[in-house]
């Protein structure tokens, strides 16, 4: 009879708020710094949905976040190739192919540096 008994695992699909809850203080610290950033700039919105939060202006995405493990995931609409190696960024698919895993100050300075190269790009003003 107890051959014939399996273990079964669970796994829960927990939304972005929930993970964001459950984040550690600095994330949400770094967290709460972009999306003001963000927010700052004329015409751009923010909308959550169950997996993340992005970030628009009219139909333009411009950028997106997510919280995995310890770390922030930010995704800009730039193009990866055409920024300095300093920012180490990966490339993603999509709308916003450049990401960046924020985990700590720099990392948040970083990001901050993009957001503002970004809105350059776009002629968005605060």
């Amino acid at each position: 009879m107890e051959d014939k008994m399996r273990e079964v695992e669970i796994r829960y699909r927990r939304s972005f708020l929930s993970r964001f809850i459950q984040a550690e203080s600095y994330i949400q610290d770094y967290y709460t710094e972009i999306k003001n950033e963000l927010l700052s700039y004329k015409g751009v919105k923010a909308r959550t949905s169950w997996s993340k939060e992005s970030f628009n202006r009219g139909r333009t995405h411009i950028a997106r976040m997510d919280v995995k493990g310890k770390a922030l995931y930010l995704y800009l609409a730039l193009e990866p190739e055409s920024l300095d190696p300093k920012y180490r960024v990966a490339t993603a698919k999509g709308d916003c192919p450049t990401l960046i895993k924020i985990k700590s100050e720099r990392k948040k300075k970083y990001a901050l540096e993009l957001i503002r190269m970004l809105m350059e790009s776009l002629e968005l003003k605060r």
